[in-house]
């Protein structure tokens, strides 16, 4: 069966570096923000604190156990010292980034009639520094926008803040109308991946008696790839802690899921294939690639097989 036409989405995801386990005394490093429109490459930037002066403030565990692992990346995302009088220049420079992107995607999304998604691989950690950030300069992002606050302050009584207390709303709120709730979606696409592979895992033991599991251990993205025809990400980024990097890995791997939901990637045939190059994700491994040999029996689909799949309700 050919394959279907990707159905117009478009996808936001961000990946914040950090500086250790608490963000009230271990800040953001910087944070890379990708999109994509129909899996293909929409825009990718990379917001950076990092500086000198900020490496005191590192957990000591993470900067041992991470950050003395990557020494590039961290010199990446190094710039100068922020003013003395404005220390905050570049957490600021963040928030606005960040609104400012999403603002930018909304539009577009509404224009394009586009179904547009937010999303991260960890909400406990990624999702709570966004939502710091964008409180902690709140005032700063409606300066920033002064159409926003122009709206915010039009709306009729009983639902207009008092004056003194006007703010910007935070996801998943509209970052153009305020007050309009549901603008996008936003999504843990790690737990989403969680879910779609153990319900795929369960439906081809259920159908075939092949437990995937059995065999070699393997992540979640490279089971998906033992049971679905994947095909390749038009770019090349891997997963190697450079933010945007990361980002793109995210929404890459969001709009395969998307797609597999959608019906448009199709099983392999046989599941799971008797060799399959997969692309480890793993930073520590992003250069190398892995052969999936299947020591068990491969499922060669029978016109049985298929009769019954076919039948289910």
């Amino acid at each position: 069966m050919e394959s279907k036409k990707p159905s117009n989405t478009l996808i936001q995801t961000f990946d914040f570096e950090g500086s250790g386990a608490f963000p009230r005394y271990h800040p953001a490093v910087a944070i890379g923000i990708t999109t994509l429109h129909d899996g293909n490459l929409h825009s990718k930037t990379v917001l950076s604190a990092c500086h000198e002066g900020l490496l005191g403030m590192f957990e000591p565990r993470c900067w041992t156990q991470f950050w003395l692992e990557f020494p590039s990346v961290l010199n990446d995302l190094m710039r100068p010292p922020p003013p003395l009088e404005d220390p905050d220049l570049y957490f600021r420079q963040m928030a606005i980034g960040f609104v400012d992107i999403t603002r930018q995607n909304e539009a577009f999304a509404i224009d394009k009639n586009l179904a547009f998604t937010i999303g991260n691989d960890n909400q406990a950690y990624d999702a709570f520094l966004l939502q710091r950030l964008l409180e902690q300069f709140n005032q700063d992002i409606l300066k920033a926008y002064p159409d926003y606050l122009e709206k915010l302050t039009a709306q009729p009584e009983g639902l207009k803040p008092k004056p003194g207390l006007e703010f910007f709303y935070p996801l998943p709120w509209s970052f153009l109308t305020p007050g309009k709730y549901g603008a996008c979606r936003l999504v843990d696409f790690s737990n989403k991946m969680e879910g779609a592979c153990d319900m795929a895992i369960a439906l081809v033991k259920t159908f075939t008696g092949i437990d995937l599991e059995a065999g070699p251990k393997l992540g979640k993205w490279e089971l998906l790839n033992q049971i679905f025809d994947i095909p390749p990400a038009p770019e090349k980024f891997e997963h190697d802690h450079l933010p945007d990097n990361d980002a793109y890995v995210i929404a890459w791997q969001a709009f395969v899921m998307d797609e597999i939901k959608k019906g448009n990637i199709k099983l392999r045939d046989p599941i799971p294939p008797k060799s399959v190059e997969i692309t480890i994700s793993d930073a520590s491994s992003s250069s190398r690639s892995k052969s999936a040999s299947s020591s068990s029996k491969s499922l060669q689909w029978t016109k049985k097989k298929r009769k019954r799949a076919s039948n289910v309700n």
